[in-house]
């Protein structure tokens, strides 16, 4: 009795199902086989899919409206239980970056000149923001 193709075909992948090739866990190497490259054979990997970076926000300002400008003013920048501070440069500038977007609170104080102090809210977003800060 001759069998067709089709009925060894059948045969020989229920054998293999039987022995356990053909379904093993990874799909490169069936269950009970390795594979070993020869030479010239290029094997890879597939790239896994880059994880997002969290969404940050930056914020730069600058204390206006005095006709003096006033160095070493701390500012500090709430956000829930976090809180983030610079302190402004000779010219009156500061920046923070690696905040989260969204609500924040910005408090700043300068115990020289003075001694002014103040807050107001701002609402952070996805990259770079500006601020102007009033002063006397």
């Amino acid at each position: 009795m001759r069998l067709s193709d089709r009925a060894i075909l059948l045969f020989t992948l229920a054998a293999m199902t039987l022995i356990g090739i053909g379904c093993g866990d990874s799909p490169t190497e069936p269950r009970g086989m390795t594979i070993t490259p020869g030479p010239g054979d290029v094997y890879t990997r597939p790239t896994p899919t880059p994880t997002p970076a969290p969404a940050s926000a930056s914020l730069e300002g600058h204390f206006v409206g005095s006709p003096v400008i006033i160095p070493g003013i701390t500012v500090v920048v709430r956000e829930g239980s976090i809180s983030r501070s610079a302190v402004t440069d000779a010219n009156g500038f500061f920046r923070m970056d690696g905040l989260m977007p969204g609500a924040a609170n910005v408090t700043y104080s300068s115990p020289a000149f003075g001694g002014f102090d103040g807050s107001l809210p701002v609402v952070l977003h996805q990259g770079m923001n500006d601020i102007d800060i009033p002063t006397l």
